[in-house]
């Protein structure tokens, strides 16, 4: 039996994260360099705030995204590139709207 090294646990990790078909869709607002609230996210996505804040907290905790204040606007945007790159891989380089 092989044993896992800490990048191949790192990475399954980072991809458990993204598997979420909600969360490729909060990515895939965020990929054009854009910042975007927490009520402008559930506008676009039509679900419930509660929800779109469990996504965004499991993925800033990732490092996925960065959450910056604004007075009392909080907006996320992608803190690792490299998830845009991926998403892309998993589905055709139309995958991730620009």
């Amino acid at each position: 039996m092989a044993i896992h090294s800490s990048k191949s646990n790192k990475a399954a990790s980072f991809l458990k994260v993204i598997a979420n078909p909600t969360r490729i869709e909060i990515i895939s607002l965020l990929a054009p360099k854009k910042k975007l609230s927490v009520n402008q996210l559930c506008l676009k996505l039509n679900i419930e705030q509660s929800l779109v804040s469990h996504h965004l907290k499991n993925m800033r905790t990732s490092g996925i995204l960065e959450a910056t204040r604004d007075g009392i606007n909080i907006y996320y945007s992608i803190a690792a590139p490299h998830v845009l790159e991926i998403l892309k891989l998993s589905v055709g380089t139309n995958g991730v709207k620009k």
